[in-house]
């Protein structure tokens, strides 16, 4: 707890003396130790992490806490890691830190469903932050985690996602070779530009089309083109592979859609009373639960175990 009272703004008054909020903090860790995977102290590395990374308030530091303990279990990661790396992520996609269990659900979705993992993708969301504005984190987790599961390095996923993304928002300025993959694909530049900015994922899913209705020994001399000879066989491959990219795609918007379902359900705080404490759910459930939608079922073990 140490950490907690160094982060956590209010842990120490301004004499430096523990606060009344880090002893509730504490008890409210270790109550919540009974019913989540890891110790107290786990989750006080979450708390911490999640705190340096900008996450403040009691409610929302527990809140925070609690979905990436579960994310920390499913996706064997330190707790430390995951609370950090999650925080991260957050700010890089603009996620509001309460809705974080969204992000997990996506993440959790690739993870039981593609031949990526879920440290890989969150390693992969991380990388490519500097196209965050272009890619929610949704779009960003589908196209890395299609990268990863055809066999690409967390890195090179990461590397040669962000060069699609930059070369075609940058199309009315490149060269006369990628003019000449345009061409070849029959697209023009300038929509292709605004395609960018209004809906990149589709403009992404459009190029990789036209790549994959060219016949096969012209497909890769198009990508590299399109993309340099660093990142023109990765496209390809990805042409080439696009009906599993839209399979990861649909993923991500089913967990999307089991979220709004889970917002619409009214929540049981954790801290419900009850006349002991709750059931420890087996660490083997929780890392591969196929439809996640954590906060309900935390829920639904609080009412069940009310008096």
């Amino acid at each position: 707890m140490t950490g907690v009272a160094r982060q956590v703004k209010g842990a120490r008054d301004e004499h430096g003396k523990l606060t009344p909020l880090y002893y509730e903090m504490g008890r409210e860790l270790q109550a919540m130790s009974e019913r989540l995977p890891g110790t107290a102290e786990d989750l006080a590395a979450i708390t911490e992490a999640s705190a340096r990374m900008g996450v403040q308030g009691k409610a929302s530091l527990l809140k925070f806490t609690e979905s990436v303990a579960i994310m920390a279990d499913a996706f064997a990661m330190p707790t430390d890691e995951i609370g950090e790396s999650m925080g991260k992520v957050a700010n890089l996609y603009k996620v509001p830190f309460d809705n974080i269990n969204e992000l997990g659900d996506a993440l959790n979705y690739l993870d039981d469903n593609a031949q990526s993992n879920g440290r890989d993708i969150i390693d992969v969301l991380q990388r490519l932050g500097g196209v965050a504005d272009k890619l929610n984190f949704r779009q960003a987790a589908a196209l890395g985690s299609t990268f990863l599961s055809l066999g690409s390095a967390p890195e090179v996923a990461a590397s040669a996602a962000n060069a699609m993304v930059r070369e075609l928002s940058i199309a009315t300025m490149q060269g006369k070779r990628f003019q000449a993959g345009l061409r070849a694909l029959g697209l023009d530049a300038t929509r292709l530009q605004q395609g960018m900015v209004t809906d990149s994922q589709g403009t992404i899913q459009a190029v990789l089309e036209a790549v994959k209705k060219l016949p096969a020994e012209d497909q890769l001399t198009v990508t590299t083109q399109l993309f340099g000879k660093e990142f023109g066989d990765d496209a390809s491959k990805l042409a080439n592979n696009l009906d599993e990219y839209r399979r990861q795609i649909a993923l991500t918007t089913a967990a999307e859609q089991k979220a709004r379902r889970c917002a619409r359900r009214r929540p049981v705080p954790a801290t419900s009373r009850r006349s002991g404490p709750m059931p420890r759910m087996p660490a083997v459930t929780w890392a591969r639960m196929p439809a996640p939608c954590w906060r309900p079922i935390c829920a639904s073990w609080a009412t069940a175990s009310r008096p």
